[in-house]
């Protein structure tokens, strides 16, 4: 998934998404302040969040549980389904059930 600058709203894609935005934040020259308009991505507090997750102790959460963890952070705002998607690619999932809460599917 894309992370997004929280200043510029430069979204930066592919492999190391999160070592290019550190790279874009420790530029010499900072970056212009962008319209808020251009929001999308995954914010860099949300990455961190998941990252969290990711090392707590607890791995052996139970894949369901862990969905909803995920659902969480990147939708705080949206109420969860009442079952995750029985898909094998969470994030196709998610982004499903999020484009369809909002009426788009």
């Amino acid at each position: 998934m894309p992370v997004q600058c929280n200043r510029c709203y430069r979204l930066f894609t592919g492999s190391d998404t999160h070592g290019q935005l550190i790279e874009h934040y420790r530029a010499a020259e900072p970056c212009e302040i962008g319209d808020s308009i251009l929001v999308e991505g995954i914010s860099e507090a949300q990455w961190a969040q998941l990252e969290k997750q990711n090392r707590k102790k607890n791995q052996e959460l139970h894949k369901v549980d862990k969905w909803f963890e995920i659902w969480r952070v990147l939708f705080p705002d949206k109420e969860p389904p009442s079952t995750p998607c029985k898909s094998a690619n969470l994030l196709l999932c998610l982004f499903t059930y999020a484009v369809g809460a909002q009426g788009v599917v």
